[in-house]
C-alpha cells in the first residue's frame, strides 16, 4: 500500500499532514500558501525547572533532618553524659566519704577493744587461751600483748582461727595500720605505765567489699552495662579536695568517630574533679535514623521521578493535542476564508462573465442561422468558438458547484443506483479504453443526502478515473458496508472505493490533487476532486486518496448509512 492522504477539510485528525507538522494552509483573495505558525512555549523548560525546584527542596530538607538528627543525638549523648560524669562524681565522693567513715569506725572499734583489752590485762594477766576466747567473742582476728621492752619482747597472743602471728609490732601506736599484707587492719596502744603494748586485729573481708561496692572503679563498670555505653573509664585520679566543690554545667566534649570494627560510636569526655570520664557510646540510633531518612529520600525521590515523569507526559500530551486542536481550527479557518474568498470570485465571475458570454452565445447561434452565405472555412470557425464558449461556460458552471455544495435537498438516496447510472454515463468511454473492469456493488446502499449533488460527485469520480486510464487499464469498482470506530461508540457507513490505473509519477504530495485548480490532465480545470471533496464534506462523509502500487490511484469516500 502506498501512502494514503485524507482530507484535512474533513478529517479528524488531520491525516495527510505530520501530527507535529506546524505548517498551516492560509488562503484569501489575493494568496494561497504555507506559512509557519506560531510554536506554542515547550513545557519542557518549566518541567525542569519545577521538579529541579521540588528537588533542590527536597535535598535541602533532607540535609536539614538529617543534621537535626545529628544535633539532637550529639545533645542527648551530651546530657547522658554529663548526667553520668555527675553519677560518677557523685559515686567517688562517696566512697571517698565511706572510706574516711570506715577508717573512723575501725580506728574506733579496735582502739577501744584494745584499751579494753589492757584494762581487763591489769586487773588480771591474761593467758594465750583467755584471749583467744576473748578475740573469738570480739570478733577479732588476733590479740596480742607484748610484755617487757621492745629489745628483749614477751608476746601472748591469741587467735580464734590461727592468724599470722608473724611480724608483729606496736609501733606506730594509735594508728590504724594494714595486717597481715592487704588482709586486714591493727590497732596497737602501750600498756600505760609498764612496758610494751596491746594489739588487736582484724580481717578486712567484709570492709573491703564494702569498699569495693562503692568504689569507682564499680561505678564505672555500672555505668559501662547501660543500654547504649560501649565502655566507660576514668583518665586521672579524681582529687577529693574537688569533689565537695559544686559540679560544672561545661557541656562534655562529643565526636563521632568509626571504630576499627566498622561501627560508627561517639566519644564523650567530661571532667570528674581533676580527672576525665570517657565515655564510648553507640551511635547506633543515629545511623538508624540516618537510614531512616535515606529511605523516606529515596522513596520520596522515586515518587517524585515518577510524578514527573507521569506529569511531563501528560503535559506534552496535552500540549500536543492543543497544538493539533489549533492547527485544525487554523485549517478550518483557513477553508472557510478559502471558501469564502471563492463564493466572491464566482459571484463576480457569475455577474461579470456568465451574461456576457451567454450575450456572446446567443449572437453566435443568431450568426450561425443567418448567415447562411458563409463558406465552410468560416462556418467552421464559429463552430470552434462556440465550442470554447461553451467550455467557458462550463468552468464558470464548476466553480459555482464547487463555491455552493450544500444539501439543497435532503432524503434516503440509493448510492447503488447512482452509481450504475454514473457507470451508464461514462459507457461510451469505457469503452473507447476498453478496461478490465471490476464492479462490486450491493444491491442497495442507502444515505442520507441530496441526489443531485451525490450524482455530480460520482459523476466526477468516474469521469477522472475513465479519462486517466490507459487502453487496456485496470478499473476496480467497490462499494462495501464497515463499521467506524469512535469516542462516542461505533457507527456504520458506506465506502465506495474506485482504483484505477494512469497515475502519473508526481513529485509532490497526492493531497495536492484536492485542491482546487491542480491537475495533471492537458485539458481540465482542477475542480473536479475539489468539487467531490466540498459535496462529500457536506454530506458528514470523509474523503481519502493513495496510492497501492506505482502508478496505480486509489479514491475512497465515506458516507453515513440512513
Amino acid at each position: 500500500m502506498g501512502l494514503e492522504v485524507l482530507d484535512p477539510a474533513v478529517a479528524d485528525s488531520g491525516v495527510g499532514m505530520d501530527a507535529d507538522d506546524d505548517l498551516t494552509r492560509v488562503a484569501s483573495p489575493q494568496h494561497t500558501g504555507w506559512h509557519r505558525a506560531p510554536a506554542l512555549p515547550s513545557p519542557w523548560l518549566g518541567n525542569l525547572l519545577v521538579f529541579g525546584l521540588l528537588m533542590l527542596l527536597t535535598l535541602v530538607a533532607f540535609f536539614l533532618q538529617t543534621r537535626s538528627a545529628e544535633q539532637r543525638f550529639i545533645a542527648e549523648a551530651a546530657e547522658h553524659s554529663r548526667l553520668l560524669a555527675d553519677a560518677v562524681r557523685l559515686h567517688a565522693r562517696g566512697a571517698v566519704l565511706a572510706g574516711e567513715a570506715t577508717d573512723t569506725i575501725l580506728t574506733a572499734f579496735l582502739g577501744n577493744s584494745a584499751r579494753f583489752v589492757r584494762y581487763l590485762d591489769d586487773i588480771e594477766a591474761f593467758t594465750a587461751d583467755e584471749l583467744t576466747a576473748f578475740a573469738a567473742e570480739a570478733g577479732l582476728a588476733l590479740i596480742g600483748i607484748q610484755r617487757g621492752p621492745a629489745a628483749a619482747p614477751a608476746w601472748v597472743l591469741g587467735s580464734p582461727d590461727g592468724a599470722e602471728r608473724n611480724l608483729l609490732r606496736c609501733a606506730p601506736l594509735e594508728q590504724l595500720r594494714p595486717w597481715s599484707g592487704d588482709a586486714g587492719f591493727s590497732f596497737s596502744v602501750d600498756r600505760g605505765q609498764r612496758p610494751g603494748c596491746i594489739l588487736v586485729a582484724m580481717k578486712s573481708a567484709a570492709v573491703e567489699a564494702l569498699r569495693e561496692a562503692i568504689s569507682v572503679p564499680q561505678a564505672l563498670q555500672t555505668i559501662g552495662q547501660l543500654p547504649g555505653v560501649l565502655g566507660a573509664q576514668l583518665e586521672g585520679e579524681p582529687r577529693a579536695g574537688l569533689l565537695s566543690a559544686p559540679a560544672t554545667d561545661a557541656p562534655p566534649h562529643l565526636r563521632l568517630y568509626e571504630a576499627h570494627t566498622g561501627i560508627t560510636q561517639a566519644e564523650a569526655r567530661a571532667p570528674i574533679a581533676g580527672a576525665e570520664l570517657v565515655l564510648q557510646l553507640d551511635a547506633k540510633p543515629l545511623m538508624q535514623r540516618r537510614r531512616e531518612l535515606w529511605l523516606a529520600f529515596g522513596g520520596f525521590l522515586l515518587a517524585l521521578l515518577a510524578t514527573g515523569a507521569l506529569g511531563t507526559w501528560l503535559l506534552v500530551r496535552v500540549q500536543r493535542a492543543h497544538e493539533q486542536a489549533l492547527r485544525d481550527y487554523e485549517r478550518r479557518l483557513s477553508a472557510q476564508r478559502e471558501e469564502a474568498s471563492l463564493g466572491r470570485a464566482a459571484a463576480t465571475i457569475a455577474h461579470e462573465i456568465r451574461n456576457p458570454l451567454n450575450a456572446i452565445g446567443l449572437g453566435l447561434q443568431r450568426l450561425k442561422l443567418e448567415a447562411t452565405s458563409l463558406d465552410p472555412s468560416q462556418q467552421a470557425l464559429i463552430e470552434r468558438v462556440t465550442q470554447a464558449l461553451q467550455r467557458t461556460n462550463g468552468t464558470v458552471a464548476r466553480l459555482l458547484d464547487y463555491a455552493r455544495p450544500g444539501q439543497r435537498e435532503r432524503q434516503s438516496v440509493d448510492l447503488t443506483r447512482l452509481l450504475t447510472d454514473a457507470l451508464a454515463g461514462q459507457r461510451v468511454l469505457l469503452d473507447a479504453r476498453a478496461p478490465h473492469l471490476q464492479v462490486e456493488l450491493p444491491e442497495q446502499a442507502w444515505v442520507p443526502g441530496d441526489a443531485a449533488q451525490l450524482r455530480r460527485a460520482l459523476d466526477n469520480l468516474l469521469g477522472n478515473a475513465c479519462e486517466a486510464l490507459p487502453e487496456g487499464g485496470q478499473l476496480e469498482i467497490a462499494l462495501v458496508r464497515v463499521e467506524r470506530a469512535s469516542a462516542s461508540g461505533g457507527s456504520h457507513e458506506w465506502q465506495l472505493s474506485l482504483t484505477n490505473d494512469g497515475l502519473i509519477p508526481m513529485e509532490q504530495p497526492l493531497a495536492e490533487l484536492l485542491e482546487p485548480w491542480v491537475t495533471h490532465k492537458t485539458e481540465g480545470t482542477g475542480l473536479g476532486l475539489a468539487i467531490v471533496r466540498r459535496i462529500v464534506q457536506a454530506h458528514h462523509g470523509r474523503l481519502a486518496l493513495n496510492s497501492p502500487a506505482p502508478g496505480r490511484l486509489r479514491v475512497r469516500l465515506w458516507l453515513p448509512v440512513v
